[in-house]
């Protein structure tokens, strides 16, 4: 960084970190939640964050499914 960073200004309601970022980021959130060893996934989640700093929107989805153990599972 250097001393003419300092002088930029931050939109009010914008992060600090602000000019650094890119236009679009993308967070995903992934979890699998397993019922151990003889019965396997038994659910699976995702949480999706699309944020536009050029529009200053912020977009989320979630997925949540619960998965249907084999016969064999105990």
């Amino acid at each position: 960084m250097s001393d003419d960073d300092d002088d930029v200004a931050i939109p009010k309601g914008k992060l600090i970190a602000q000019h650094y970022m890119p236009s679009k980021i993308v967070y995903v959130s992934f979890d699998v939640e397993s019922g151990g060893e003889y019965c396997g996934i038994v659910q699976m989640s995702a949480n999706i964050f699309r944020i536009n700093n050029n529009v200053g929107e912020i977009e989320s989805k979630s997925f949540d499914s619960y998965v249907k153990p084999g016969d064999g599972a105990i």
